[in-house]
């Protein structure tokens, strides 16, 4: 198969087989795409979605990239696998010609403005204000970061190297190549690093599933992408190896996380891997809490998801199991089966089975428990990214393993659920982190100040229960990092944290948690 065109002809008219593209570079445009009528939780879903290679209701499909290049030119996702079965993805490397952010060199610091080089032509000034463009949209900076040439990270500031982005009073040219830029600085920039300026809507992941069942990621490397490297939502199974993300021309990757998994259920396997310099976590996995918004009758109930990023995401279907969740302690008061759900716009309008538990009430949560899986991640290699490692929020169990998570500027390991910010649910349970190596890590306060964070947003207790359960943190070694703040922890049952191997002594917070074994080296604050 000689060219792109072809190539996604036969994927749209193959049901089941094995294709395989000719080796070589491809550039992906808007008109080799096709409409997806698809909403993407954790994303922006602002624009018409458009997918390159739609894997749509296939079955027993191999699809073979042979070690060709794919270069996102234009607003679009590389690849949608919905409603399909058994689907390989293998030997890909994808890549973009304008990610969502621009970069540029400090050429000089001063009192309250700092002079910037910038190593694109994607900037404009208009009425004193600088805007950054992309395929021919302009938006205005969300976050500047600063990251450290020398030691090739993000320095601690984060997320706020000019203290926050309404700080920039304005912008002038003052050469044909220099941007001078004021700012009300509360940080010392310093010259020859590089300002990361990131702007847009993360709308378009490198490769999307849904719905599907039995996806195996094989080989995959993805440089840029305008959102996240893989996200897989409502799927069941899910197996990723040698699957890469990393820069080649610029100094971060990913727009946001490099894996995402959003009420799947099944395995979720991730093996010999590397995430490195993308702008948000290495791996989330998480379930969504619908919010009550009305109780119309003894069975009938209006709700609606709260985060921006979540609105339209269809998280519930007919025969899922769901529990009522209590909006303060976060703890379950019941279950419940769908009958009927149907989405409109941003409510929902959910039937149950029995009658709803008559405490139920405006602002409890909804939780689909039939869409938990479990994790295992074992021989991976973090580094570099912007916020933190491997956030897990599943009940049905995790193994992270032999992996090592490398100067990664916040927590190590996010052990969260709240139905006040993020609206991700859920309850943790039955979670191993053992024999990984955690080195140079939390430096950047606001991403993180412990290590290991197991931080429920809870308003309120109940004597005797507990958000979380079974957590045990064993034989890790810990060396060179920034913070000796090891483990925060709140609402466990059972946690466990011994063999670790420390350079140094470290120190916990645990509070309203019950069966907590630490080791003599941890001090309690």
């Amino acid at each position: 198969m000689t060219g792109i065109a072809e190539f996604l002809r036969e994927i749209a008219n193959t049901k089941s087989g094995y294709v395989k593209l000719e080796q070589g570079n491809y550039v992906l445009r808007e008109e080799d795409t096709k409409p997806l009528d698809l909403v993407i939780s954790n994303h922006r879903n602002a624009m018409q979605k458009r997918a390159a290679m739609s894997i749509s209701g296939k079955t027993d499909m191999t699809i073979d990239g042979n070690g060709s290049r794919l270069i996102v030119d234009g607003f679009l996702i590389p690849v949608a696998i919905t409603n399909s079965r058994n689907i390989t993805l293998k030997n890909f490397i994808f890549d973009l010609t304008e990610p969502l952010f621009v970069e540029g060199k400090i050429v000089h610091v001063g009192n309250n403005f700092v002079d910037v080089r910038f190593l694109s032509n994607r900037y404009s000034i208009k009425d004193g204000n600088l805007f950054f463009t992309v395929y021919g949209k302009t938006y205005p900076a969300l976050h500047i970061m600063e990251f450290d040439v020398t030691k090739n990270l993000f320095c601690s500031t984060g997320d706020l190297a000019f203290g926050d982005v309404p700080n920039i009073r304005s912008a002038e040219r003052v050469s044909s190549d220099i941007v001078r830029i004021y700012a009300k600085i509360n940080s010392q920039l310093t010259a020859d690093n590089i300002l990361i300026f990131r702007f847009g809507l993360r709308d378009n992941p490198t490769i999307v599933a849904d719905n599907s069942k039995n996806i195996n990621l094989e080989n995959i490397t993805i440089h840029s992408s305008h959102a996240m490297g893989f996200i897989a939502q409502r799927c069941e199974n899910v197996v990723i190896h040698n699957f890469t993300i990393t820069p080649e021309k610029h100094h971060v990757s990913l727009n946001a996380d490099a894996l995402h998994f959003v009420n799947c259920k099944g395995n979720v396997e991730i093996s010999d891997s590397k995430f490195e310099y993308q702008l948000d976590d290495a791996l989330n996995v998480h379930g969504v809490y619908g919010i009550v918004d009305k109780i119309l009758d003894e069975k009938k109930v209006k709700l609606s998801l709260k985060d921006a990023e979540q609105k339209g995401f269809r998280y519930l279907g007919v025969g899922d199991r769901i529990a009522f969740i209590h909006s303060e302690d976060m703890l379950s008061r019941g279950f419940g089966k769908v009958k009927e759900v149907s989405y409109d716009g941003e409510s929902i309008l959910l039937e149950t089975e029995e009658a709803i538990p008559q405490e139920v009430s405006m602002g409890w949560g909804i939780e689909n428990v039939s869409f938990n899986c479990f994790v295992r991640m074992q021989n991976c290699y973090l580094h570099g990214n912007r916020a933190r490692g491997v956030l897990i929020s599943t009940p049905c169990g995790a193994d992270c393993r032999k992996n090592t998570f490398d100067s990664i500027p916040g927590s190590a390991v996010l052990i969260a659920g709240d139905m006040h910010g993020w609206y991700e649910s859920g309850s943790a349970k039955n979670i191993l982190i053992t024999d990984n190596v955690i080195r140079g890590c939390g430096y950047v306060p606001m991403w993180g100040k412990w290590l290991f964070n197991i931080c429920p947003e809870l308003r309120e207790y109940q004597a005797g229960e507990y958000y979380h359960s079974d957590i045990s943190i064993t034989d890790n070694r810990l060396e060179q990092n920034h913070t000796n703040c090891f483990l925060f922890a709140k609402s466990v049952k059972g946690l466990t944290a011994e063999r670790n191997n420390f350079d140094e002594v470290q120190s916990a917070h645990v509070e309203h948690s019950k069966f907590v074994k630490l080791q003599n080296e941890i001090q309690m604050l």
